[in-house]
């Protein structure tokens, strides 16, 4: 049952701590048009008081002079579901840091996307006295969890999805959602790249260094993981590349590069997550024979490019996808460096074949955004195109309305965000 809360806070001119002063006047002394009869009660005020006082916020004006005042925030903002961190152990002028947020998000049954989020620092009972003045301040890493939460809290919900519908086998199929209602395809379009992703995504969630995601990873079973990664290891090949699926044996490009990358991240987990020194050994080397398999199987060393998949003709580079597009594959997940020749060349030709990259003019053939383009010229330290890129994303879907239509999608969205994080990294 929802309970609807009035914030108001009674001024006291004095307990407020600041300037606050009132003085009654008669309703006449402010409109000389007023009659007002003898002993009636018509009165006003003159209020004089500073406006950081009692319950209000803090419009982003009171710190950035180039931002919002109070009156350009929607009131929506104002109103909604809220949920109350219990902060009250914390000390006096004390910094309230990153495990004491956690713990009280914890106790409040956690914090969901949208949630208002008040934070009761104990000062109810010093009000009106010096003491109230010695506030708990929030550590910019608390901080910085309160703003992220959310998102980790999403990510963990989709991997704990993927985790309840894994087949026996470990791969997962496509599902189709209709009224909240979840139906399986009983097919999925590749089995490698699904867990080559879901195992890179683990990685990065443990990365971020967040103590709440690492134990949600090791809570999920290093077990789980490995039956995922024999996905992409029971469908590798003895040249070291891996078949899209059992049922479609293709050894593709973007895949193998994507599972390289997988491979590569569950290696570095099972050490960073669980201590497996062993499962660290043996997967690594599941994704060098796939690195190798890459390098020897499908690099041209004439052209300097890559075969699109084993058996492919050589790419035709004013063909986008798959040939353009798939060679800067091994770049984004790390087959190679960025900094080495072979992905300098490989850039190069890309460029030379599609000049206008920057501007969509892939569209010509292809729908979608391609954001993953953009990380590539992040990677590739190639901040003219990438910020060009950006600017073009920007005015094709982000300042229209609705924002982001269709055919941006939520990978696109993905590369895009870490394309404009790596770039602010830059900067």
């Amino acid at each position: 049952m929802r309970r609807i809360v009035d914030l108001s806070h009674v001024l006291d001119p004095g307990k407020a701590g600041r300037k606050f002063s009132l003085e009654m006047i008669g309703a006449e002394t402010v409109n000389p048009n007023v009659v007002r009869l003898e002993n009636q009660w018509y009165i006003m005020h003159n209020v004089n008081m500073v406006s950081h006082i009692g319950t209000h916020i803090e419009a982003p004006y009171h710190l950035l002079k180039d931002r919002d005042d109070l009156a350009a925030l929607s009131l929506e903002l104002l109103m909604g579901d809220a949920v109350i961190l219990d902060l009250r152990e914390s000390p006096r002028s004390s910094a309230i840091d990153c495990m004491q947020v956690r713990k009280a998000a914890g106790q409040a049954g956690g914090i969901r996307k949208d949630d208002i989020v008040f934070c009761n620092l104990g000062g109810a009972p010093f009000y009106g006295t010096d003491r109230y003045r010695l506030t708990p301040y929030f550590a910019p890493e608390a901080i910085g969890w309160l703003v992220d939460s959310t998102k980790y809290s999403q990510v963990e919900a989709w991997m704990q999805w993927y985790i309840n519908h894994l087949n026996p086998d470990g791969t997962i199929y496509d599902y189709n959602v209709s009224n909240g209602t979840e139906t399986s395809t009983g097919t999925y379009d590749s089995a490698d790249s699904y867990a080559a992703t879901f195992l890179s995504l683990a990685e990065a969630l443990w990365s971020t260094g967040d103590s709440g995601a690492q134990t949600f990873i090791q809570n999920l079973g290093e077990s789980n993981f490995t039956l995922i990664a024999n996905v992409i290891t029971g469908l590798q090949q003895s040249n070291g590349l891996v078949f899209a699926m059992s049922s479609y044996q293709v050894e593709y490009l973007m895949d193998n590069a994507e599972d390289y990358r997988g491979l590569s991240d569950f290696a570095t987990l099972a050490t960073q997550a669980w201590n497996d020194t062993a499962t660290t050994t043996a997967y690594q080397t599941y994704a060098t024979n796939i690195q190798n398999g890459i390098q020897n199987t499908l690099f041209i060393p004439g052209s300097g490019l890559y075969y699109t998949s084993a058996g492919a003709a050589a790419p035709n580079l004013s063909t986008w996808y798959p040939d353009s597009v798939a060679q800067l594959w091994p770049i984004v997940n790390g087959v190679i460096s960025p900094t080495s020749t072979q992905a300098q060349t490989v850039y190069k030709q890309f460029n030379n074949a599609w000049p206008a990259w920057s501007q969509l003019s892939f569209n010509s053939q292809d729908q979608f955004p391609w954001c993953v383009v953009g990380y590539a010229g992040y990677l590739m330290n190639d901040p003219t195109d990438t910020e060009r890129y950006l600017d073009s994303i920007q005015t094709k879907y982000v300042n229209v309305s609705p924002s982001f239509p269709y055919p941006f999608y939520d990978a696109e969205g993905g590369w895009f965000m870490r394309t404009n994080a790596g770039m602010e990294a830059q900067h």
